[in-house]
């Protein structure tokens, strides 16, 4: 009973997105009336990985652009407790590194709890994979989506997840296409 009172809000979707592309996406919330969505665009070379939670939220404000902010209300007549999915889209017009932040969180008075605000960096790109399996591996062309030209000299990063699926045990490793545009990965 006690989870079920907890205000929560969750914000699921791919960390890499089509540019020119709109981001479908449909947040859970459970016991929150309102709130904030903002889209940053973030300079290029922005990298979260040696920040805090608090600290990401205070880079992305600073350095990066509001592109669009929407306030998201409770429907009439929902009912506490309950999980709520709302459907919202957003255009991603150009290439690069995005920050979508949630602010603003409401939760029925009764509760007195308060909700972490939650912030998710993504990237949108040009280049699309596409995908070839052979006997000797797979190979993967990357390709231009808006004129579908090879892509030479693109960085591919490929994670391996043991056949049970456990974050932990993932394996990252570093590729680079040909002046084709392809790489094979064993």
């Amino acid at each position: 009973i006690l989870m079920t009172q907890h205000p929560e809000l969750r914000l699921e979707f791919s960390k890499l997105c089509m540019a020119r592309d709109v981001l479908k996406f449909n947040p859970r919330r459970r016991n929150v009336k309102e709130y904030t969505l903002s889209l940053y665009r973030l300079p290029d070379n922005f990298n979260e990985d040696a920040l805090t939670g608090e600290e990401t939220r205070r880079e992305v404000k600073q350095n990066g652009r509001l592109v669009k902010s929407t306030k998201v209300q409770a429907r009439p007549g929902e009912t506490p407790f309950r999980i709520y999915t709302d459907s919202l889209h957003l255009d991603i017009d150009e290439p690069g590194v995005y920050a979508l932040v949630v602010d603003g969180v409401k939760v029925p008075l009764q509760l007195n709890k308060k909700l972490q605000s939650d912030i998710m960096i993504f990237r949108a790109t040009r280049l699309m994979p596409v995908r070839v399996e052979l006997a000797d591996g797979v190979r993967v062309m990357v390709v231009d989506s808006k004129t579908g030209k090879p892509q030479p000299q693109v960085s591919v990063d490929v994670d391996w997840f043991p056949q049970d699926r456990t974050a932990k045990d993932t394996l990252r490793e570093h590729f680079t296409t040909d002046n084709q545009g392809i790489v094979t990965i064993p």
